[in-house]
């Protein structure tokens, strides 16, 4: 699971860095990150169908799936939407640890 939030955080500070050299190449590196999260979104699904069972502590990867989600509509609405219309962003859950019954 380390793996998946280190190469989510490397590839969005890969596509954020100022590099760009205009709007459409712009466009392409994060039509190029969209398919990079739905990679992540694949296998955060095949880690949480092997993930072990805690009484005490478990993973939430179902709100990690809805960040990303969440993330990858975002990017796709900017891609594809007049970049002069405001929008509301919902907040982030940023929360993956499900306490259980102790």
């Amino acid at each position: 699971m380390k793996t998946i939030l280190t190469l989510l955080m490397m590839t969005l500070v890969a596509v954020a860095a100022p590099a760009f050299a205009d709007a459409e190449s712009e466009r392409a590196n994060l039509a190029r990150l969209v398919g990079e999260i739905d990679y992540l979104s694949r296998t955060v699904e095949v880690y949480r169908a092997d993930a072990p069972r805690n009484d005490q502590y478990e993973f939430d990867y179902q709100t990690l799936s809805h960040d990303l989600s969440a993330i990858r509509q975002g990017i796709v609405e900017y891609i594809k939407r007049d970049l002069s219309l405001a929008r509301d962003i919902p907040p982030l859950h940023t929360e993956y640890v499900i306490r259980g019954q102790e």
